[in-house]
């Protein structure tokens, strides 16, 4: 009975013995958790939506922010990655709810429309800023009036992208006109495998395609109507009538075709460069070759990419981190990651790490000869305009004629309300 009492009195001292470790345990975990949490409270929140949908790009954007971070203890940034086709409302939902957005990153052609709705808020430019960017057309859609409301961050032009060896081996370069375009393509015509395409599931996508063709054929949006406007929809409509495009063309993507290209089902793409990424990544078997866009009259070298710029209400130190990603270091960062140009003239750039399919750099070329899409902040009714007709255009005996009328009168309007 005596034995019994002791095994349990020691029992209880154990029991005792353990619960004041756990307490002990459970206290020490306490203190530093909470003094996190007044340190997070403390912490600078900086917002950036952005418009990049590119798994390459996104892990870019991030891992600069966490350098960033590393650099200021007291500032935490998050990145928003939102979709090309829902950004404005996004943008203007976000706006009306008075939620925290600082940092805007958005393709070039949308920020004038951002800027004229008040979403944006201007930026002091110096003049040693400006002069230092390569590709000086590209501050033109981040102008109003003579005031800044952002900076270029990326240059990411299209370009044509083809099997150099299916071109090669028909005795082929590839082509330097938009006919030439079209010939070579019907004579590559193969079962499974369409000759060309590009992306015109997003009104942006089909509007900005059909606008280089336009201005690489002498026109212009005021000029439709005119000869090289038609010259263009002939073009487009002799592709579609040829089968040289998929049949769902009206349905694809900037990705879906670079996924197409990197399958073996396309012979040449137009897209942007920073597509090649998705290419070089899936460890393609066969050869590629890039070139710049076809062209007949006015050159193709046109410039394209995405701009930064600060919220309306930005929290303040959301500059530094605008600043931060437009060094000409972080900048060139970004064009590695995704195989563009960088855009500022300090950076040390290597044409052999953009160049990755081993065709010679375009860069030199884009250097010299450049143009840009006339930015307007009526962007979107304009693209509206351009991708109806589109839409018409990729449709069996398409009345080019009216078509192009219809278009115009759309742009013409929409250009009428800037």
């Amino acid at each position: 009975m005596k034995a019994r009492t002791g095994l349990l009195a020691a029992i209880s001292v154990m029991l005792l013995v353990i619960a004041g470790l756990l307490v002990n345990l459970w206290t020490g975990r306490e203190e530093p958790q909470t003094g996190d949490k007044e340190q997070q409270e403390n912490r600078e929140e900086i917002t950036v939506i952005s418009s990049s949908e590119l798994p390459a790009h996104q892990k870019a954007l991030i891992r600069i922010a966490r350098e960033y971070e590393s650099m200021h203890e007291n500032v935490s940034v998050t990145f928003d990655f939102v979709s090309r086709e829902s950004f404005r409302e996004e943008i203007c939902l976000r706006a009306e709810r008075a939620d925290a957005i600082d940092l805007v990153i958005c393709d070039r052609m949308m920020m004038p429309a951002l800027i004229d709705m008040g979403l944006l808020q201007e930026i002091y430019v110096t003049e040693n800023w400006r002069n230092h960017m390569t590709y000086q057309k590209m501050w033109a859609s981040t102008r109003s009036d003579g005031r800044y409301y952002g900076v270029p961050l990326t240059c990411d032009p299209y370009v044509l992208f083809y099997r150099r060896d299916i071109l090669e081996a028909a005795g082929v370069q590839a082509p330097q006109t938009w006919e030439e375009l079209v010939e070579i393509g019907t004579s590559l015509r193969q079962l499974g495998r369409y000759s060309m395409a590009f992306p015109a599931k997003r009104t942006e996508e089909a509007a900005e395609f059909f606008l280089m063709m336009l201005y690489s054929m002498g026109g212009g949006v005021y000029s439709i109507d005119g000869d090289a406007g038609l010259n263009a929809m002939e073009t487009i409509s002799e592709m579609w009538n040829r089968g040289l495009l998929p049949d769902n063309t009206i349905n694809l993507s900037d990705k879906d075709l670079a996924g197409m290209f990197a399958d073996g089902n396309l012979i040449m793409m137009a897209n942007r460069l920073s597509m090649g990424t998705v290419i070089r990544d899936a460890d393609v078997s066969f050869e590629v070759g890039i070139a710049t866009l076809p062209t007949d009259t006015a050159g193709s070298g046109f410039l394209m990419g995405e701009n930064v710029g600060m919220a309306r209400n930005a929290d303040p130190e959301a500059l530094g981190f605008l600043n931060y990603l437009c060094t000409p270091e972080v900048s060139g960062q970004l064009a590695d990651a995704l195989g563009t140009f960088p855009v500022y003239t300090e950076y040390d750039y290597i044409p052999e790490e953009t160049s990755w399919c081993g065709t010679e750099s375009l860069e030199p070329q884009f250097q010299m000869n450049n143009r840009g899409i006339e930015p307007y902040s009526t962007w979107y009714q304009i693209a509206g305009g351009v991708s109806d007709g589109m839409m018409e255009l990729l449709s069996r005996d398409a009345d080019v004629q009216q078509i192009a009328g219809q278009m115009q009168d759309q742009v013409r309007v929409a250009i009428l309300e800037e």
